[in-house]
């Protein structure tokens, strides 16, 4: 009964260096508790959406094959559908629409995109990137590396502001070459829609672009000379570096 608990303390008699001892140990904090609820590892994509590079991103989940032909293409799936003929183009083929046309439905007898996907894939972005300077840079290319995965340790307060730790991030890089000249250039392709301003998707993926960077050059024991931004929509490249 809370009065026989009550009439129970009255009778004990308490030190108040006990007392200083029992509030110590009360109000003790853990001094790394930050470091408690951070994640071991992470990849490219949350650290630009927890430092508010990419806002509204969301978690993409395949979806099954057998649902494919009957669902609307996303944005996202649009974007990853470029990314896949964009890494597949051959660098010493002089491209023309029909040449696009037998890629995609290669992919499609091979039941590696549907029929549907295969419509939604915009050749003539497509066929822009095959003129231009990065691709004609490509025919000469010394070493050419496409969807290069990569795990390095960078400070976990590129996430987390508050903590001093390291933890490992992943990521894949759309493709890095040297050039005829032995310079190292990076390159990252992008689909998304802009209105006409470069300096949108340079602030967007800065983050990104920074941690390729170091990734390659550690990976490389080599500087980086150029690094490019390749927007399908605005069909040009944006040089950052």
């Amino acid at each position: 009964e809370i009065k026989d608990i009550n009439e129970a303390i009255k009778n004990i008699n308490i030190r108040e260096e006990d007392i200083l001892k029992i509030k110590e140990k009360i109000d003790w904090n853990y001094d790394y508790l930050a470091s408690t609820k951070i994640i071991s590892m992470a990849s490219v994509s949350e650290i630009k959406r927890n430092k508010n590079i990419i806002k509204d991103d969301e978690i993409i989940f395949e979806e099954p094959k057998f649902l494919k032909d009957e669902l609307e293409i996303s944005n996202a799936r649009r974007g990853t559908l470029t990314h896949l003929l964009l890494q597949n183009l051959n660098e010493q083929e002089e491209y023309t629409i029909e040449k696009l046309e037998n890629l995609i439905n290669g992919f499609v007898q091979r039941e590696i995109i549907t029929s549907k996907e295969a419509k939604s894939i915009n050749r003539l972005k497509i066929l822009k990137f095959t003129k231009s300077n990065i691709f004609a840079e490509l025919k000469e290319a010394k070493e050419i590396y496409k969807e290069k995965p990569f795990y390095m340790y960078v400070p976990s307060n590129l996430i987390y502001e508050e903590t001093k730790e390291e933890i490992l991030i992943q990521g894949i890089i759309d493709l890095y070459y040297i050039n005829k000249d032995n310079e190292l250039v990076l390159v990252d392709y992008k689909t998304d829609y802009i209105e006409n301003n470069e300096q949108e998707l340079v602030d967007k993926y800065r983050v990104q672009l920074d941690l390729y960077k170091i990734a390659i050059e550690k990976s490389t024991r080599k500087k980086i000379n150029k690094i490019y931004i390749y927007s399908t929509y605005l069909e040009k490249s944006i040089k950052i570096l």
